[in-house]
């Protein structure tokens, strides 16, 4: 009975260690670019002539490199915004992540600032981030581009 129950429990562990090293290789396997963001019932798709602007890289030594176009009200990018105003600008952003214990959220570290975001889905093609910001929730859809 001891036995089983010692094999039992190392059979959990190892599947958790498993299932995180798993979502770091998938998270750390290429550039991840937005494709939608939506608060509420409300989404806008990012324009696909700025997939090239607008990127994280999620580093194995828990360091990200991101990058985005923001607006001068703050604003991301949507569907209906065409080229690059110059009100707007380019935002490098350099940092460190982290996953929580049991895999289901992300802290980004960045400018002695800490931002925890849930991870809604994730696979090998498509991470689905979500926060809640203001009190509604907030949702970013990333496509990965190996």
């Amino acid at each position: 009975m001891k036995k089983s129950l010692v094999i039992l429990l190392l059979l959990f562990a190892s599947t958790g260690f498993s299932q995180t090293s798993n979502y770091k290789n998938i998270l750390t396997s290429g550039k991840w670019t937005p494709t939608y963001m939506m608060r509420g019932e409300q989404k806008n798709l990012i324009p696909k002539h700025k997939e090239n602007k607008m990127w994280v890289f999620f580093f194995k030594d828990g360091k990200y490199e991101a990058n985005s176009i923001v607006k001068q009200d703050n604003t991301i990018e949507s569907e209906n915004d065409k080229g690059i105003a110059k009100e707007e600008k380019i935002k490098k952003e350099y940092g460190k992540w982290m996953f929580s214990e049991d895999n289901t959220s992300i802290t980004i570290d960045f400018n002695d600032r800490k931002d925890t975001v849930t991870i809604e889905s994730l696979t090998t093609s498509e991470l689905i981030l979500s926060k809640i910001e203001q009190g509604s929730k907030q949702i970013i859809g990333f496509k990965n581009i190996k």
